[in-house]
């Protein structure tokens, strides 16, 4: 694509592609700004386009609410500045959120035309230790995924949520710590038709192959909405995960073996 001197401003309803962003920081010569989305671990199932052309791709593909960009200008492509994602998601003008920690549906309210979407998968377990002195890795945390979501445009209704499951916790054998649950969101139509699906995968569990970890490899891998479980620095099971992140590694000091922890379900929540 040709690197555009400057990008149009966008009348209402419309969609924002990634690449044109993109081309116009470029163009621009900055580092930092507008990215398209990391994709791994996102399955965009029935839509024709990418997630990150359906999405406002200001930022990296992790959320980070603190993490400064630069404010391109619409006319120009010069930096008007910096924000953060807050800045961003606060000036559409969101007056209400609706979590989801368990399976449900989200429907648009009247007048809605677009909605912001924080989500992760299920965080991975960590695996159960056996070994004097022993601790393993923990489990790592769900995939997550951010995306303003023009519900007007795609002629969105409802979006059905099932929340990944927590990944299991090894047991003292030792096995490794299961794999946690996709987070999946299915987009529809006032007739049901499905527009669009995503799957947001659930983080790995930990294996019984990487012993003698310390504890802060041994700590749960951190989601977007909570850290990870603590290591457990004597005797016994870490803590486990909430809300995506994954379980802490247990230690075993005796060589009895010890289980390990599970990681967190996962968790939607759509600002609208």
């Amino acid at each position: 694509m040709t690197k555009p001197a400057s990008i149009a401003k966008p009348a209402n309803g419309d969609i924002i592609d990634a690449d044109v962003v993109n081309a116009a920081v470029q163009a621009a010569g900055m580092e930092e700004g507008a990215k398209p989305y990391d994709l791994g671990g996102i399955e965009d199932t029935n839509g024709e386009q990418p997630v990150g052309q359906q999405a406002y791709p200001f930022g990296d593909g992790f959320f980070n609410k603190d993490k400064e960009l630069n404010a391109i200008n619409a006319t120009t492509s010069a930096i008007d500045g910096k924000k953060t994602w807050l800045d961003i998601v606060n000036s559409f003008g969101f007056n209400y959120y609706q979590e989801f920690t368990s399976n449900g549906t989200f429907n648009v309210p009247s007048g809605v035309k677009k909605i912001y979407v924080e989500a992760v998968g299920g965080g991975g377990g960590s695996a159960g230790a056996r070994g004097s002195y022993v601790n393993v890795n923990g489990g790592g945390a769900g995939r997550d995924f951010t995306i303003l979501l023009d519900v007007f445009s795609l002629s969105v209704t409802t979006i059905d949520i099932v929340i990944g499951a927590a990944g299991t916790a090894g047991t003292v054998a030792p096995t490794a710590g299961g794999k946690g649950g996709t987070t999946i969101l299915t987009c529809k139509d006032s007739s049901a038709s499905t527009i669009r699906t995503i799957n947001c995968k659930g983080g790995i569990g930990s294996n019984t192959t990487t012993i003698g970890i310390d504890t802060v490899n041994g700590k749960g891998e951190d989601s977007i909405f909570a850290e990870g479980g603590a290591c457990a620095v004597v005797q016994g099971a870490g803590v486990s995960g909430t809300l995506g992140s994954g379980g802490g590694s247990p230690r075993d000091d005796d060589g009895g073996g010890d289980a390990g922890s599970t990681g967190g379900a996962g968790k939607v929540i759509i600002y609208y």
